[in-house]
């Protein structure tokens, strides 16, 4: 996982209809130039691309964006031996976290469960420092009716009213 995540880091902007700025791009603020960063990625690719052909070969891509290749096999999901760009970006479209959102409300709910350990479909605070310290950070905040508790629904609609989308897509709230 943790080289999926480092892979995603490198290759993004590509999934995004855009492309990587570099082999190492700064992840942590957006490219400001998007299509200079689609023209960088297909000048990176050609290069690396020395026979010319449109693909990459498992020695190219060692040669000429080694961290592309660290994941090559797992890129080449048809077993050619070789890599496209269109093959990146269908790997990348597959495997960012916005294509995983559906997982984390599954995940949330088990969690949620997990920590309601009395069972009644509310979290206490105690419940929620015990099995989801990092919710309890801000259950005043969600608990706005002070009521002592949170349901599945009031933590929803609170995520929903605080962000614009699955975590990461505004960083501007505390996590």
């Amino acid at each position: 996982m943790k080289a999926t995540s480092a892979l995603f880091c490198l290759l993004a902007p590509l999934a995004a209809g855009t492309a990587f700025a570099a082999e190492a791009p700064d992840c942590t603020a957006p490219c400001a130039d998007r299509m200079h960063a689609h023209a960088h990625f297909a000048e990176r690719f050609n290069q690396a691309d020395t026979n010319h052909d449109g693909k990459l070969s498992l020695a190219e891509a060692q040669a000429g964006m080694p961290r592309l290749a660290k994941m090559f096999e797992q890129i080449d999901v048809k077993k050619q031996g070789y890599l496209t760009q269109d093959d990146i970006k269908a790997f990348m479209a597959s495997h960012r976290p916005q294509a995983r959102h559906g997982d984390r409300g599954a995940r949330f709910d088990e969690r949620f469960k997990q920590a309601d350990t009395d069972h009644d479909g509310k979290l206490t605070l105690a419940e929620a420092q015990a099995g989801m310290p990092r919710l309890a950070k801000i259950f005043a905040q969600i608990d706005a009716k002070k009521q002592g508790y949170l349901t599945q629904d009031d933590i929803k609609a609170f995520m929903a009213s605080h962000h614009r989308g699955p975590r990461g897509a505004d960083q501007s709230q505390p996590r």
